[in-house]
């Protein structure tokens, strides 16, 4: 199982300084969790972080956290999706495209 860290500043300060300090402990405390990689994301009062374990084929190519197209959406996630090919339809009938057949992909889709 992955591990996943956030840090959401009520205040609306900035989540630099103590706060993103706060996040790399999180995400130290829990290295355990995702020996294949460690990532953190920042944006204003918001910031995620991903340490990642990578248990099927397609997690080997993921990299979180991820972002979309436009910047907009954020994700972290630890998630197995079991039926891929009937999203990619799904999507691919609704004219989007996930960029890539990794699973935090086609849940941010």
């Amino acid at each position: 199982m992955s591990g996943i860290a956030g840090v959401l500043r009520l205040d609306g300060r900035p989540s630099e300084g103590e706060a993103g300090e706060s996040l790399q402990r999180m995400l130290s405390a829990m290295a355990h969790r995702g020996p294949d990689a460690s990532a953190s994301w920042r944006d204003g009062p918001v910031a995620l972080g991903h340490a990642m374990l990578q248990t099927t084929p397609e997690s080997l190519t993921e990299r979180q956290p991820l972002r979309d197209e436009t910047g907009a959406l954020c994700l972290v996630v630890d998630g197995r999706i079991d039926n891929r090919m009937e999203l990619h339809r799904s999507l691919a009938a609704g004219g989007h495209h996930a960029r890539d057949d990794t699973d935090a992909d086609l849940v941010m889709k």
